[in-house]
C-alpha cells in the first residue's frame, strides 16, 4: 500500500493532527507501509488519508483521476459529516471515511423534549433529511463509514479500581453546564443516586479572556470576582445579563424549554432558576449541592480517576446525535465505573464493539424507573467491569506511537482493503 498521509499546517483539527495523522506516520513504517510525502497534485496510485475538513469536490475529482483511493477522518464532535463534504456532490467517490463517534443505524430516533411544566416526552427525531439520508446509509451498507473510538488526548493514568463493596452505589456527572445533563443530575438527586462529587465546569465563562460570544455577563463577573464563586442568593436578574432567563419575552414569561440547546453553558443563574422550576414539579433538591456542582473546578486527569476508581456509575446526557461514547465512556471503563447511557446510544454503532447489558446499563430519557436503570449487582458488576476493561487495554491503552497499537493496525487493515 502507498500511503500519503496529509496534514498540512497550520491543522485544521488538533485533535486529527495528534491522535491519527502523527500517529500513523510514526507507525507506518512499523506496519508495513511507510508514509511517503508526495503532494496531493502529483500523488497517484495511493490510498491518501486526510481530514474530511481538506477535502473538497475539486480535490475528490483530482485525486480520482490519478487513481487514488480516498480515506478520510471525520472529527466534528458529532455523528454527522463535516460541512465540507456533507453537501458534497462527489460524496459517494470517497473510499473510507473513519468516524470519530458512532456511526447511526437508523434515521429516526427519540430526543427529549421538555414542556413549560417540565413535563419530559420524547419525539420523533431525524437523523439527517430525506434528501441527504439514502447516500449516508448507502455508503454504511457499503462498509465506507467506520467508527473509530474518541480517545483522551493524554495517556489515561492508571489508578486503584476499588472491588464493587467498597464503591459508592451511586452516580457521578461531572462535565460542562449542558442542560440535559444538569435535568439528569436533579433527577438522580430525586432518588438520592447522584454521587456528592459531580460538577459542573462554569468557571471559564467568567474569565476576561473567554471569547466575548460566550463570556458571562459584566455584572455576573464582577460577583463572581469579588465572591470567587456564584450564589444562590444571587439569582436576582438584571437587563444586562445573558442569561436566557434574564429577560421576559415582550413582556411574557421567562423563556421555556423547548430548545434546551439555548441553555447550554449559561451562567449560573440560569440553572438555578432551572432548579426552582424543576421543584414545583417534582419536590426539593438540595440547593446546597446544587450550588456547589455549579461552583465546582476542572480536576487534573488523576483526580478524576481517582474518583472513577471508587464510584460504581457514571452517566452523561448531551445533545441528539453527539458522541454518544465519549472519551469519558473509556476513562470509566479503565476505572471500573459502569457507564449508564441514555436509550438513543442505541441507535449507533461503535468499534470497538459496545453493545448495552455487556459493556453499559441504559436509562430511559423521559427519567422514569431510574433507580431501575441505576443499579447492579456484584456479579454483573464484576462481569461488566472486567469486559470493559478488556476493551480498554485492547484497544483503547496507550501504545508506543501514541494511541494504541492495535487501533492502529485496525487502521491500516481497513485501508488496506481498498
Amino acid at each position: 500500500m502507498n500511503l500519503v498521509i496529509h496534514d498540512p499546517s497550520p491543522t485544521r483539527n488538533d485533535y486529527y493532527s495528534h491522535m491519527f495523522a502523527r500517529s500513523m506516520r510514526l507507525a507506518s513504517g512499523h506496519l508495513g507501509s511507510p508514509a511517503q510525502n508526495t503532494a496531493l497534485n502529483e500523488v497517484r496510485d495511493s490510498v491518501v488519508v486526510l481530514l474530511t475538513d481538506d477535502i473538497t469536490d475539486e480535490l475528490i475529482c483530482q485525486l480520482k483521476e490519478r487513481r487514488n483511493k480516498i480515506v478520510g477522518f471525520n472529527v466534528t464532535d458529532s455523528a454527522y459529516f463535516s460541512n465540507a463534504i456533507r453537501y458534497s456532490k462527489y460524496l459517494e467517490l470517497i473510499d473510507l471515511i473513519f468516524m470519530v463517534s458512532g456511526v447511526p443505524t437508523r434515521n429516526e430516533t427519540k430526543d427529549m423534549v421538555v414542556d413549560p411544566d417540565f413535563t419530559v416526552r420524547l419525539v420523533d427525531y431525524p437523523f439527517v433529511p430525506d434528501d441527504e439520508r439514502q447516500i449516508f446509509y448507502l455508503m454504511r451498507r457499503a462498509g465506507k463509514l467506520q467508527s473509530l473510538p474518541y480517545m483522551t488526548w493524554s495517556p489515561t493514568p492508571e489508578v486503584r479500581r476499588w472491588p464493587y463493596r467498597e464503591r459508592s452505589q451511586k452516580c457521578i456527572l461531572r462535565g460542562g453546564g449542558h442542560s440535559r445533563r444538569f435535568l439528569l443530575a436533579m433527577f438522580l438527586m430525586r432518588h438520592d443516586l447522584l454521587d456528592p462529587n459531580s460538577g459542573f465546569f462554569l468557571r471559564d465563562y467568567f474569565d476576561d479572556a473567554m471569547n466575548p460570544a460566550f463570556r458571562f455577563c459584566d455584572m455576573c463577573r464582577l460577583v463572581f470576582k469579588t465572591e470567587r464563586r456564584f450564589r444562590y442568593a444571587a439569582m436576582v436578574p438584571h437587563v444586562s445579563c445573558n442569561s436566557p432567563v434574564a429577560r421576559p419575552l415582550d413582556g411574557g414569561p421567562w423563556y421555556d424549554m423547548s430548545d434546551l440547546g439555548k441553555w447550554n453553558n449559561r451562567c449560573p443563574r440560569s440553572f438555578y432558576w432551572m432548579a426552582d422550576e424543576f421543584q414545583k414539579r417534582y419536590g426539593p433538591v438540595d440547593m446546597v449541592q446544587i450550588e456547589k456542582m455549579l461552583n465546582d473546578r476542572f480536576l487534573d486527569a488523576r483526580e478524576h480517576l481517582e474518583m472513577l476508581g471508587r464510584i460504581t456509575f457514571t452517566s452523561d446526557l448531551k445533545w441528539i446525535h453527539s458522541i454518544y461514547a465519549p472519551q469519558r465512556f473509556w476513562e470509566a471503563a479503565s476505572a471500573g465505573c459502569i457507564n449508564v447511557l441514555p436509550e438513543r446510544t442505541m441507535a449507533q454503532e461503535f468499534f470497538p464493539v459496545i453493545k448495552p447489558g455487556q459493556h453499559y446499563l441504559v436509562f430511559e430519557e423521559t427519567f422514569q424507573n431510574l433507580p431501575l436503570a441505576f443499579s447492579i449487582d456484584e456479579g454483573t458488576y464484576n462481569e461488566m467491569a472486567g469486559e470493559c476493561r478488556q476493551l480498554y487495554e485492547r484497544w483503547l491503552m496507550a501504545g508506543q506511537f501514541g494511541i494504541n497499537t492495535n487501533l492502529l493496525s485496525h487502521i491500516f487493515e481497513e485501508m488496506r482493503k481498498l
